[in-house]
């Protein structure tokens, strides 16, 4: 009665698996009638076929080794569907202790493996989605690495031969009067590069941020000086009142230099000539509060609670004045909400100028003051050669013809010997030729049949190879492309377009430290 009443049944059968006694429960869980005299075959005729063929067997392994048995079997003698029954079995005794039979109770599992069902099946169509998330980011990534390599290296060959001219025609003053200028345009190309890439970082999450206790104004400062040129390019006057305050705070000092990079470019673009633009570093309780206000066009209404949206511009048409994607903003955001901070801006309005506020939270226990890595030379413009290469032996490798050219031209008129080659067979050739007697191998990462990092790796491996200082030149910039290189054994990983004038006194203190 009580089993009947929980819709569980129960049957017993001898060791030859013939039916002695089952209750009406059991029999409806098989379709069969309640007063029907039934036989193990009808039961096994109502099961799903296979089901049928490992049923028998189980129940059969259950009394030879007087093991509970525990199996769920479908039906198919329902009109709405098959069914699903639980069974549970345990072997019955004599009073001599002899096995007899078996004790089966069966319960309807139906809703219940259903549920189990519809479970799997979410899981199963969750992990497929996030596979297909993975392979989605994943794919995202390489577009953006060979997006990076493709933009990077022609803006390397402007710079690059920018320099050589400039260089070889140092006594013609139309020359350099231009160069600045082709100079200035292809770093606000690479700006825009940048800018790109990293809002694609931060989109998948793999923008990464390396904290350090740091002093803001000296972050500030390397900012503001790089900013000078192109503001006095606009006779926009740039002030700083950043001293007053010698706040730390816990941040990546790029990145952090990128902000007010960015803030500083968007207020140089919108200010008029002989405009002003007023840089203040100060501390708010516990918090440190940089200003940048210019006298600029200003922001009207409209658009002020949507600046910071990405690709948001106040001027969209064809013959708007300022240029940009309308990025900067976006990642200013972005980097500033990752170091627990605030942005925010106001403007009274179209033609009453701009103030954009940014608040970081101060550190605990100022310790040491960090200063942020930056140019040390902020002006546009390529410099002379200064020879500080003479006597030093280098081999370049790259693939790309104009890339290896714009390279080997450089480092000669530095003053070096250089041997380039097009592969990684190429420069294995010079090596072994060599003896591995090069003080400097300066090399492409993605090139055809063998790689960069196969050509370092071989580099070890051979005589002398370990004195010989081993340099990534290349587009793949993203922060895994640096420790790839390092970890294949480059001394160096520098990103496309190269800075040279910053590169060649690197490669001499590497070399002289070899």
């Amino acid at each position: 009665m009580v089993l009947g009443a929980a819709g569980i049944g129960a049957c017993r059968l001898n060791k030859g698996l013939e039916i002695k006694a089952c209750d009406s429960q059991f029999k409806a869980l098989f379709g069969l009638a309640p007063d029907a005299q039934p036989l193990w075959s009808d039961v096994e005729t109502s099961l799903a076929s296979e089901d049928r063929d490992t049923l028998q067997p189980a129940i059969e392994a259950a009394l030879e080794h007087e093991e509970w048995l525990d199996v769920a079997v479908r039906t198919t003698w329902s009109e709405v569907g098959p069914r699903w029954v639980f069974l549970r079995g345990r072997v019955l005794h004599d009073a001599r202790g002899q096995r007899v039979g078996i004790l089966l109770v069966a319960r309807d599992a139906t809703e219940e493996q259903r549920a189990m069902s519809s479970l799997a099946q979410a899981i199963s169509r969750e992990r497929r989605a996030r596979y297909q998330a993975e392979a989605a980011n994943r794919s995202k990534d390489e577009f953006l690495s060979v997006i990076s390599h493709e933009l990077r290296s022609p803006l390397n060959a402007i710079l690059g031969w920018n320099r050589i001219l400039a260089i070889k025609r140092s006594a013609d003053d139309e020359v350099q009067a231009v160069a600045p200028r082709i100079e200035q345009s292809a770093k606000a190309q690479l700006k825009i590069v940048n800018d790109l890439l990293d809002l694609g970082r931060i989109g998948t999450g793999k923008l990464r941020i390396t904290m350090r206790e740091l002093r803001l104004s000296a972050t500030v400062a390397v900012a503001v000086d790089a900013a000078r040129p192109p503001a006095a390019a606009k006779a926009v006057q740039l002030v700083a009142d950043i001293h007053g305050t010698n706040a730390h705070v816990n941040g990546d000092p790029d990145r952090l230099a990128q902000v007010v990079a960015n803030l500083l470019s968007n207020a140089i673009k919108f200010t008029p000539r002989d405009g002003r633009i007023h840089v203040r570093l100060h501390e708010e309780g516990e918090r440190i509060v940089l200003t940048v206000t210019d006298t600029g066009q200003g922001i009207g209404a409209d658009l002020l609670p949507h600046i910071f949206d990405r690709f948001r511009q106040g001027d969209s048409s064809t013959t708007r004045g300022a240029g940009g994607l309308g990025l900067g903003l976006t990642l200013v955001r972005e980097i500033v909400a990752l170091h627990g901070g605030t942005v925010s801006a106001r403007s009274d309005g179209a033609g009453h100028g701009a103030t954009f506020e940014v608040s970081l939270p101060v550190a605990e226990a100022p310790a040491i003051t960090s200063c942020a890595s930056g140019p040390e030379r902020p002006a546009y413009g390529p410099r002379a050669a200064t020879e500080q290469l003479a006597g030093l032996t280098i081999l370049v490798v790259d693939d790309e013809a104009d890339a290896r050219a714009v390279l080997a031209e450089t480092l000669r008129l530095e003053g070096a010997n250089v041997t380039v080659g097009d592969s990684v067979r190429s420069a294995l050739a010079h090596l072994r030729a060599h003896d591995a007697h090069f003080d400097v191998l300066v090399t492409d990462i993605g090139m055809p049949e063998e790689d960069g990092y196969s050509l370092v790796r071989r580099l070890r491996k051979l005589t002398d190879g370990e004195r010989v200082v081993a340099i990534a030149l290349t587009g793949y910039a993203a922060r895994g492309d640096i420790e790839a290189a390092i970890d294949a054994g480059f001394d160096l990983h520098v990103p496309k377009p190269v800075d040279f004038d910053s590169l060649v006194p690197i490669i001499r203190r590497l070399a002289a430290a070899r």
